[in-house]
């Protein structure tokens, strides 16, 4: 789905609780928003394809957060490549990441030479995270393992750490840790009192996480990794349940929950009935999908 300037008759858009509008199909005339959030790949671990993964998509993790001023680019999963189009008017572009593991970084040696002439790609990252991205993300960007040296990179990509909280304009990022093997990082965006936050990679116990509920407060749109049905979990493996995820929103009333880093085996219909269980939990909670764009 494309967000442009042409209005197109036959849209569907959903008023969520907390004025939140959720984009779920075709095109539509610009809409007012503080900061959009547009999914770009939601699917945990590989990519999948076929017709049982249509709805959700079957690309891995990244999405982009955006104000009028500024924008973010989470993580550069499959899902990121081929949606330059999106920010094709944006002169600097800026991109986090959760942490550095396969599913997170596989577009991003590709993603450069997608680039503008006239476009800067600056990439942050929190000190907490080691090794920081400049040496994670060039050491992949080498033979065997891709056919260009990384120095072909370095044009208009730079580096820029920071500790904490990052400004960005009229945008406000802060950081916190998260549970997952080779550690990983959850992201608070705020701006004029809408705030989203996003939970990629995590394994939360059973028993209710109060410094992650601390972080997801006020959240008007969550997205937090819910790989597993609970019969499929796997302790140590840095992910969570649905029904922990589920708990952990209704008790901090985030306005939208939206269910993340689907398990690549969970067809369309198997997310339906997670998504149909977890409402009659906590109503405001649905899967992410592809393409899906969020206004707060």
């Amino acid at each position: 789905m494309e967000l442009s300037g042409r209005c197109i008759s036959k849209v569907l858009v959903r008023l969520c609780r907390s004025g939140l509008y959720c984009i779920i199909a075709g095109e539509m005339s610009t809409q007012p928003y503080t900061i959009r959030v547009t999914v770009l790949g939601a699917r945990g671990s590989f990519p999948v394809e076929g017709p049982q993964f249509r709805r959700y998509g079957g690309r891995t993790i990244a999405l982009i957060v955006e104000t009028e001023d500024q924008i973010v680019l989470v993580d550069a999963g499959t899902g990121l490549i081929c949606n330059e189009y999106r920010f094709a008017d944006r002169k600097k572009i800026h991109m986090v990441f959760t942490h550095f593991h396969m599913d997170h970084i596989l577009s991003f040696p590709f993603f450069p030479y997608h680039l503008k002439k006239d476009q800067e790609l600056i990439v942050h990252h929190d000190e907490k995270l080691s090794p920081p991205p400049k040496e994670a993300l060039l050491d992949f960007v080498r033979r065997p393992y891709f056919p260009m040296d990384h120095q072909s990179l370095t044009g208009n990509v730079s580096w820029s750490a920071f500790s904490d909280r990052l400004e960005l304009g009229d945008l406000t990022v802060t950081t916190f840790p998260l549970n997952h093997p080779d550690f990983s990082i959850g992201y608070r965006f705020e701006k004029a009192g809408k705030t989203y936050v996003h939970i990629s990679d995590h394994e939360h116990e059973p028993e209710l996480d109060d410094a992650i509920l601390a972080n997801i407060a006020g959240a008007d749109l969550l997205t937090m990794d819910a790989m597993y049905e609970p019969q499929d979990f796997n302790k140590g493996f840095g992910h969570t349940r649905w029904t922990d995820v589920v708990r952990l929103g209704k008790a901090a009333g985030v306005g939208k929950l939206l269910l993340w880093h689907h398990h690549y085996h969970y067809t369309d219909r198997r997310i339906d009935t997670i998504v149909k269980n977890a409402q009659s939990i906590y109503a405001p909670t649905d899967a992410a999908h592809e393409g899906g764009v969020y206004l707060l």
